[in-house]
């Protein structure tokens, strides 16, 4: 973590990965920021991950987000023994300088002149919409009869070791997580919503469905001058 120039404090948050697709960092803080504010539940974070409906995880500003190192430890436990590792650690000092120097103040100067954050949480993570949208996906997936496996995401331990009482909890679980996606699903029933993005699915097939009937213009007649090229051609014999 580290202050800004006036006071302003950051936590700063490390992500470990092999491989990271489009926004998932960003929607990654979002959630858990959501989850810190009690916006969401971790049970949405769980059902976010294991649902195939369209679920609007909160994605957090591009502020603050940045690459910090390269790791390459296949290249180095293959080639390690000939070539020399490729490492941040020797050059960690200027790294964390150029961190302090540069990056840091950038960060906390964009914060503190334009309140990229601040206003993020304001006009996305407080409100009622987020909620709403989690429990029309959640009411969606009951009525498609989705299976979720509830152990597949948080602490997962080897069902070769689970013990009874394991799988007793596991059960419970179980049960907790769909008696939380029935409440989303009544209160999605009760304010009537619908998921937006299924929706939106249903506008673009009807006017796929429109442009399919369309009759296609049959192709101009040739012009003079390309008739008779043809008839030159046919009289030729070369078809």
């Amino acid at each position: 973590s580290f202050n800004g120039s006036e006071g302003e404090q950051f936590v700063r948050c490390q992500v470990v990965g092999q491989s990271f697709m489009l926004h998932q960092i960003r929607k990654l803080i979002g959630t858990m920021l959501a989850v810190v504010r009690g916006e969401l539940t971790e049970d949405d974070q769980k059902f976010a991950l294991l649902t195939h409906e369209f679920v609007p995880t909160p994605m957090a500003p591009e502020l603050g987000l940045f690459l910090c190192e390269c790791i390459y430890k296949a290249y180095n436990d293959k080639f390690g023994g000939v070539h020399e590792n490729f490492e941040l650690a020797k050059y960690s000092e200027r790294s964390e300088s150029f961190k302090q120097t540069h990056v840091y103040p950038h960060i906390a100067k964009q914060e503190r002149e334009e309140s990229t954050m601040q206003n993020w949480i304001r006009d996305v993570l407080c409100g009622r919409d987020l909620r709403d949208q989690f429990d029309a996906a959640m009411a969606a997936s009951l009525a498609r009869d989705e299976t979720l496996d509830v152990s597949r995401v948080g602490h997962r331990q080897s069902k070769k070791r689970q013990s009874l009482e394991d799988s007793r909890a596991a059960r419970d679980d179980a049960d907790a997580f769909r008696d939380v996606l029935l409440a989303g699903a009544d209160r999605a029933k009760s304010r009537k919503l619908s998921v937006r993005f299924n929706d939106r699915s249903a506008e673009i097939d009807r006017a796929a469905s429109a442009a399919r009937v369309v009759p296609i213009a049959p192709p101009p007649p040739p012009t003079s001058r390309a008739r008779a090229l043809d008839d030159a051609e046919l009289s030729d014999g070369s078809l």
